[in-house]
Order: C-alpha cells, then structure tokens, then sequence
C-alpha cells in the first residue's frame, strides 16, 4: 500500500482504518509537515516478512528515498523503495535519482518495487 499522506496527523484515522480493513503486509508513505518542503518517508513492514532496512542502498547524494529488501516465500530477493522527489528538487538532485535508478545494484534483486511521489509533471501515464 501506498500513501502520499501530506499532513498525516489529520489523516491518521483515515490512514489507521485503512490499515485494518486491508491489513498489508508493505506500507510506504511520503509525508509533509506543515508546508515544511522537505517531506518525510516511512516503509513499514508486516514482521512475517522479516524486512532489513539498507541505509546504504542510496549510494548517490539524492537525499529522499529509503530502501528495504526481504526475502519472499519463494525465496526471491525483493527489494521495496520508496522516494520522494520533490516539485521544487534542483536538477541536479533530479539527476542524482535518475543515476540512483539506474544503479547496477538494483539488479542484485529479483523482484524491485519503487513507489512514491516523484513529481515529474512531463510524465503521461496514459
């Protein structure tokens, strides 16, 4: 599940009623606090899952993402990313998120989910 949740503690019954009539196993949320243009990122694992978070995946200078990896039942490497690129990012911090994209680490994975709020008003998803 994913939730841009811009100003989540008025969201946060609507957000926890959510959580327990779905019941997932993965939660990525972006999050801004009040008008504050740096935004917040949270994944939230279900422990069955056996998540590990991987603080050094973002081996480039964008500065909103975060990044965990667990093993599936079949034994699959999955890797969950979830970032936020901001409307008001400088071109060089959009650069930094293309080349961490692009990272030949991504590929130690079978399985990769990206999510997010990434911004890009050039994008036609139709």
């Amino acid at each position: 599940m994913y939730k841009n949740a811009d100003g989540l503690w008025n969201k946060k019954h609507e957000l926890l009623n959510f959580v327990v009539d779905i019941s997932p196993k993965i939660i990525a949320i972006t999050e801004g606090i009040n008008n504050n243009p740096r935004r917040d990122i949270a994944l939230y694992f279900n422990s069955s899952l056996n998540s590990q978070e991987l603080p050094n995946f973002n081996n480039t200078d964008f500065k909103e993402s975060l990044w965990a990896s667990f093993d599936s039942q079949d034994s699959r490497k999955v890797l969950i990313g979830c970032v936020h690129g901001s409307p008001i990012s400088a071109d060089d911090n959009e650069q930094q998120l293309l080349t961490l994209l692009r990272d030949n680490s991504i590929c130690d994975f079978d399985d990769v989910c990206i999510l997010g709020d990434f911004n890009y008003p050039g994008i036609d998803c139709n």
